[in-house]
């Protein structure tokens, strides 16, 4: 399991994890556990999020990898 801790919510529905070696099986919102989308290429992941973040402070992505 990864933990993607974020501070800054993006303005746009997606969010880059650049560098992202793993091999992801399902994203979810800690939390509400609300199941996330997301492309996954060589070099970085694209997750699409929703337009608001649900913690307005730190929002927290859970990857559970393969």
């Amino acid at each position: 399991m990864v933990y993607v801790h974020v501070f800054e919510w993006p303005s746009e529905d997606r969010l880059e994890v650049p560098g992202f070696q793993g091999r992801v099986a399902q994203i979810t919102v800690l939390g509400d556990k609300r199941k996330l989308r997301w492309r996954q290429e060589e070099d970085k992941l694209t997750i699409q999020v929703p337009a608001t973040a649900p913690d307005p402070n730190d929002s927290v992505l859970q990857i559970a990898i393969r």
